[in-house]
């Protein structure tokens, strides 16, 4: 879980980013092997300092934003499942970027 001054930057860059935030979340790929829904809890109202009515108030709700994919055992005993690694790596790493920017000028990060 972010530092609350990571989280609030978080959600700042995610509010303020909205469109570029959804398009990340929303290839294909990414929800291919991510789902729709992040991992972990939400809150059940809006976060303090954020409007009550903003359209994708869910996004900003989260606690965390960390994603997960569920893998079979037996992948790691499958040949190519290195290619399987590097296609999820990739997908994720538009979702990171975008986290990292937004806390990349917090103290202690």
């Amino acid at each position: 879980m972010p530092s609350g001054p990571m989280l609030k930057a978080i959600r700042t860059e995610i509010y303020e980013n909205i469109a570029a935030f959804k398009t990340i979340i929303g290839e294909p790929s990414f929800i291919n092997h991510f789902g729709k829904e992040f991992w972990g809890e939400k809150l059940k109202t809006a976060p303090k300092g954020f409007p009550k009515d903003f359209p994708d108030l869910e996004y900003l709700k989260y606690k965390h934003y960390t994603l997960v994919k569920n893998e079979p055992d037996n992948l790691y005993f499958k040949s190519g499942y290195i290619d399987e690694f590097r296609e999820v790596f990739r997908a994720m790493t538009p979702f990171n970027a975008f986290l990292n920017r937004a806390v990349e000028n917090i103290d202690g990060y």
